[in-house]
């Protein structure tokens, strides 16, 4: 695999030190081993040498080194101690992140550097739960010292690099769904997780972060780039040398390609194998994206479902209102069910308006939102009366009212004229117009709304109000 820009100083000096207070430990012997038969085919696999961490991606298709960049910030991914408290709301897409990266980091031969003996990176070790000094297992033909782990050990070591509490363990440990959900409330980080337990899934049905469990023999965790679905895992034999179990594609590997080869069939033709997947409990995870297409009347937004809470998400849209925090009880889209982005249209909307809108998804728990976002509706476009004339009614009180014709300039002036009495009371004066609404002076002051081919309002005639309506022309 291509070598990761981060050192893994620590983690070397912990090992050196380690290595300086004891050469080699043995570990009780926890029976996880494939027959060779199996061994065979997944070594025949294809070895997965060239992906790195920012290629791969969560179940929904977003980088997974990418959001890790802006939500888990800070984070020091150290396989000694958990070290990390995270206020990180999807704690799924938190799990998948820190897990993928421990993977691919002890899969890495770029390790090799704090292993000076071993070139290819971690061997494979029966029994070995431990990268923090060299193992001999009893049962194990392998009689010299190494710095390795077995399939367990690996999902162990992934697990304490992202500050998850799981005791060492074998795989007939790990399928169980109580040890993890119990790792889940004693780790702060994962609190609201819980591990479940599918049983069979077709490949086809994997996704990033799955379990992939047959207890008693092996153990992996998937992982997605878009390109090829694999898995990480370590793989060797108790019945094999050391120079076997140390070579490249045993250890920490990465095998590729489980939809398109369907390997994953043949290493486990009885389909006796466990997938376990991770879920957030409670109600969805969601973000509310910016309002765009603003109109007098009108508007886009939508949202993101990152994870469905543990239970499907069976309504999805915005609400909005001129109060802050809306409600679905409030103005609402309804646009589909389930996870990922979706686009919502926010209509009949008052113009020069300030609007406040969330994203909301409901499921068998309740509704969630979003982040608020805000926006204001565009004014309604000024009506254009250049150049027009229109037939003014102006109502000086019951049973007094005349008739004049206005005409509305392009440079802002105007005329005032009575038919009636033609060039008796003419008159120029100026007129503005703001929106729908008109102003107009000479020398009283009018001031009305524009409605299509029609116009009325007031003006003032001393300390009087009086009324006023018109007809274009």
């Amino acid at each position: 695999m291509g070598k990761f820009i981060r050192l893994f100083s620590s983690l070397c000096l912990l090992v050196i030190l380690s290595t300086c207070k004891k050469n080699s430990e043995s570990n009780p012997v926890i029976e996880d081993a494939l027959s060779s038969d199996q061994l065979k085919i997944l070594d025949n696999a294809p070895l997965d040498k060239t992906s790195i961490f920012s290629d791969m991606l969560f179940p929904n298709g977003n980088n997974i080194s990418d959001w890790g960049k802006v939500n888990d910030i800070g984070y020091v991914n150290d396989f000694s101690k958990s070290i990390s408290s995270s206020s990180i709301s999807d704690k799924k897409l938190l799990f998948i992140k820190r897990m993928t990266e421990a993977g691919i980091r002890l899969a890495d031969d770029a390790l090799c550097s704090c292993y000076p003996t071993q070139p290819n990176g971690l061997a494979y070790v029966f029994g070995s739960k431990n990268i923090t000094f060299t193992t001999i297992n009893e049962a194990s033909i392998c009689k010299e010292p190494l710095w390795g782990l077995d399939c367990s050990g690996l999902i162990y070591q992934m697990a304490l690099g992202s500050s998850i509490n799981l005791p060492e363990g074998g795989t007939i440990n790990y399928v169980l769904t109580s040890l993890w959900n119990k790792a889940f409330n004693n780790s702060p980080d994962y609190q609201n997780l819980e591990m479940k337990d599918l049983s069979y899934q077709d490949p086809s049905q994997f996704e990033a972060g799955d379990l992939i469990v047959e207890p008693g023999k092996h153990i992996g965790m998937v992982y997605n780039t878009g390109t090829t679905l694999g898995i990480i895992n370590s793989q060797g034999s108790p019945d094999l040398s050391c120079t076997e179990n140390s070579k490249i594609g045993r250890g920490p590997v990465l095998r590729s390609d489980i939809t398109t080869t369907q390997w994953i069939k043949f290493l486990f033709p009885n389909n006796d194998y466990h997938v376990l997947r991770v879920v957030l409990n409670g109600v969805p995870g969601l973000a509310t994206d910016i309002v765009t297409s603003i109109s007098p009347t009108s508007a886009i937004s939508g949202g993101n479902i990152t994870n469905e809470g543990g239970s499907s998400v069976i309504s999805r849209g915005v609400c909005w209102g001129t109060l802050e925090n809306p409600t679905i009880l409030n103005n609402k889209t309804i646009d589909g069910s389930g996870i990922g982005s979706f686009n919502s249209n926010l209509t009949g909307l008052l113009a020069n308006t300030l609007y406040y809108v969330r994203a909301y998804a409901t499921n068998s728990l309740g509704t969630a939102y979003g982040n608020q976002v805000s926006f204001t509706t565009q004014g309604n476009p000024s009506p254009n009366i250049n150049n027009t004339t229109w037939d003014v009614t102006i109502f000086f009180n019951l049973t007094t009212s005349w008739h004049a014709d206005i005409t509305f300039y392009v440079d802002g002036t105007m005329k005032y004229d009575e038919p009636a009495n033609p060039g008796l009371y003419l008159t120029y004066g100026v007129w503005s117009l703001n929106e729908d609404k008109i102003h107009w002076t000479v020398p009283y002051v009018f001031d009305g709304t524009i409605s299509g081919v029609t116009m009325s309002g007031t003006f003032v005639y001393g300390t009087q109000i009086k009324n006023w309506s018109a007809v274009k022309r």
